[in-house]
């Protein structure tokens, strides 16, 4: 659906059977053009006659939209679309310009038979990493990001790209962490 307009976007943290979906299940969705990507949004869940909510949340993370489908003949929410446009929810990071930097090097990738654009390695595990950090100590289950880091850079082929991942949080963030410090903490999950 929107691999045919020329929307800039990427999706985040993606389920492993994506494009399947939990009820009440997320889609993540970060882009510099949010109005455009809610407007084909919409129009593409218009042609299966969803009741879709369509509201602008303004709550702990500032700069997205959320765009809910519900259960036929129902009140019940079956997906949500989180569409983020901007990351300065996030305190710690001091590059404004990262959220287009990273979507510039996103990429066309076939998960399950569905073709869509997704952030690099390493960006998306940044992009974990920055939520991991910022919501870890009001969202327990956040700690979900940091085990993901863990098990993708930790002991694994991509362990080459550790230096990579810690180049970008300390050139993109004030976080005050060592190296060592951060890899103490991907292995302690």
């Amino acid at each position: 659906m929107l691999n045919d307009t020329n929307i800039n976007y990427g999706l985040t943290r993606i389920s492993e059977t994506f494009p399947e979906y939990i009820t009440f299940s997320d889609l993540d969705i970060l882009t510099n053009e949010p109005d455009k990507l809610v407007e084909t949004l919409l129009q593409h869940l218009d042609r299966y006659r969803v009741r879709v909510d369509n509201r602008i949340i303004k709550s702990s993370m500032p700069n997205s939209i959320h765009v809910d489908v519900f259960k036929k003949n129902s009140n019940t929410v079956d997906l949500k679309f989180d569409i983020c446009y901007s990351l300065a929810g996030y305190t710690a990071l001091t590059n404004n310009l990262y959220i287009n930097e990273a979507l510039s090097r996103c990429s066309m990738k076939t998960i399950n038979q569905a073709n869509v654009r997704v952030f690099s390695l390493i960006d998306e595990l940044f992009l974990r990493f920055l939520e991991y950090y910022h919501k870890i100590g009001t969202q327990p289950r956040k700690i979900k990001h940091l085990k993901f880091i863990q098990e993708t850079l930790i002991n694994t082929p991509e362990s080459s790209k550790l230096n990579e991942f810690l180049n970008v949080i300390h050139t993109n963030t004030n976080i005050k962490l060592s190296d060592e410090e951060i890899i103490a903490l991907l292995k302690s999950t």
